[in-house]
């Protein structure tokens, strides 16, 4: 009898210590909010907006930031090059216009090709915010890239941010990495 009660309070911690492991790994979450400040400094949620969230190594962490940082290089060049020609316009009125929809094109071709890298890894787990721009993710503890889109009044907006996740992470998505479209108001 005294030899089993060691073995029995053993077996029971073991017991115990897998039951705490196994509800940490069954709790972890990433929660958050999305949203957009507009010029006057007001909040603007992004209702309904899709998350994709990806695994993620390190690796790949440096590799999308060295590509995305190139992208956005070549970006501020177009959109420089496009001030350069437009500069000759006569109306200020049609210069501006004409700006705004050549500096669009270029950041809805920068979106596309930011999204078209991070889309061929392959998905882990979508899914929706609600309409107060939040959203709750069960994952696993790990590394893992979101990739985060929706509209802001009639803007498109995305973000990607790579997150470690230990237990629950909270996060606040408020500036996008690329938008295009109008302002809004």
């Amino acid at each position: 009898m005294t030899t089993l009660r060691p073995r029995l309070v053993a077996i029971l911690g073991l017991l115990f210590l897998a039951a705490v492991v196994a509800s940490w790994w069954a709790t972890a979450q990433i929660k958050g909010e999305i949203f957009v400040v507009d010029d006057n400094g007001r909040p603007i949620v992004v209702p309904g907006a899709f998350i994709v969230l990806f695994k993620s190594s390190e690796s790949q962490e440096r590799q999308f930031a060295k590509e995305s940082g190139q992208l956005f290089l070549r970006n501020m060049n177009e959109k420089l090059e496009n001030q350069r020609t437009n500069q000759g316009w006569e109306s200020d009125g049609a210069k501006k216009v004409g700006l705004d929809i050549d500096n669009d094109f270029v950041d809805v071709k920068y979106c596309s090709k930011l999204q078209a890298g991070v889309y061929n890894k392959g998905t882990y787990i979508s899914a929706s915010g609600d309409r107060e721009g939040r959203f709750v993710l069960d994952v696993m503890p790990g590394r893992y890239l979101m990739s985060v889109s929706g509209q802001a009044g009639q803007r498109h907006v995305q973000w990607y941010v790579f997150v470690t996740v230990i237990w629950r992470k909270q996060l606040r998505l408020v500036n996008p990495i690329c938008s295009f479209g109008p302002v809004a108001e």
